[in-house]
């Protein structure tokens, strides 16, 4: 049905045109009059909402709690330690709207802590290079605080994970994530709550997925304000 309306569409456009009368062009039009003057391409449904909504989000979260903080002698300390960093990931992208990638590019040169604010430098490939504004809450500071305390911790990136080469014995520093494998880890945890029975899709347009959480953030503004510019503000979008 898109292509069919875009196909109307162009037509329309070009017949549009052949009939106006244009001066300076000879014959000053082309047609009588529009031949698809009233076309109307098949109406295209808009694609359902996305929201995951919060009591997903409080079942992921409260969920991610309890396996952290369950007592296993046969856990690694390491792999517990880099687990609190992932959800801390997560909790950074749930309540400030950034994008996960800018959550794995996150240094400790970006954070203005007296502004309480993330300065995110533009990326090369994009089409602006600017940098973003990311506005950090008192909670989020406070999580943030809490990594920068940690003994070992990396000394430029905020939220890390195990070397899988194994690195150095004690290595506690770790390495910046890559988007997919963090997005990964996420989908694996909330599958898991899934399955154990929590309220949380896994797929649909109300699925929970890591970036989702950033598109929930954005909706919330715009329900809390009833305004589009301040919910593109947060996410980092041009208000149009």
């Amino acid at each position: 049905a898109v292509r069919v309306r875009d196909v109307i569409g162009a037509g329309r456009a070009c017949t549009s045109w052949a009939a106006r009368e244009t001066p300076g062009r000879d014959p000053i039009r082309y047609l009588s009059s529009d031949p698809l003057r009233d076309a109307r391409g098949p109406r295209v449904p808009a694609p359902p909402k996305r929201y995951a909504g919060v009591v997903a989000r409080n079942e992921f979260f409260g969920a991610c709690m309890v396996r952290l903080s369950r007592i296993d002698p046969d856990r690694e300390p390491m792999t517990w330690r880099f687990d609190r960093l992932a959800v801390a990931h997560w909790r950074f992208v749930g309540a400030t709207g950034a994008r996960p990638d800018e959550a794995c590019r996150l240094r400790w040169e970006h954070i203005d802590w007296s502004g309480r604010v993330a300065v995110m430098p533009g990326k090369s490939t994009g089409t602006t290079g600017r940098s973003r504004r990311v506005p950090l809450t008192a909670s989020v500071v406070r999580l943030l605080r809490a990594i920068r305390a940690l003994p070992g911790r990396h000394p430029d990136y905020v939220f890390t994970h195990a070397r899988r080469d194994g690195g150095k014995d004690g290595d506690l520093a770790g390495v910046p994530w890559a988007t997919r494998a963090i997005a990964h880890k996420f989908a694996d945890w909330r599958d898991e709550f899934a399955a154990a029975g929590l309220a949380i899709q896994t797929d649909g347009p109300h699925a929970l997925t890591l970036y989702q959480l950033r598109r929930d953030v954005g909706a919330d503004v715009l329900r809390v304000t009833g305004s589009h510019a301040e919910s593109a503000e947060v996410l980092g979008h041009s208000p149009e």
